[in-house]
């Protein structure tokens, strides 16, 4: 009974898992999109300012199962792939 349980439970799992890295693809198109923008603008390409407000708005979403500052070092990681991906 209990392996079963574990076995939903990991099924469950694995759909999130599939959801998170299809939005992640999504950011990052959507990341390059702002990059060509900031191109043909001549805008820097790095915005400090706007990196700290993402990771604030991001560790305001927390509740208490993930504290916020799990969620902020997570998107740390996202934010410096993203960055990867658009140079």
């Amino acid at each position: 009974m209990a392996n079963q349980e574990i076995e939903n439970i990991r099924k469950q799992i694995d759909e999130l898992d599939k959801k998170i890295v299809e939005l992640l693809n999504e950011r990052a198109h959507l990341s390059l999109k702002v990059n060509e923008f900031k191109l043909q603008e001549n805008l820097p390409l790095y915005d400090p300012a706007r990196e700290e407000e993402i990771l604030d708005e991001v560790s305001k979403l927390s509740n208490s199962t993930l504290p916020a500052d799990y969620v902020k070092k997570i998107y740390n990681v996202i934010l410096d792939c993203m960055k990867d991906v658009v140079k």
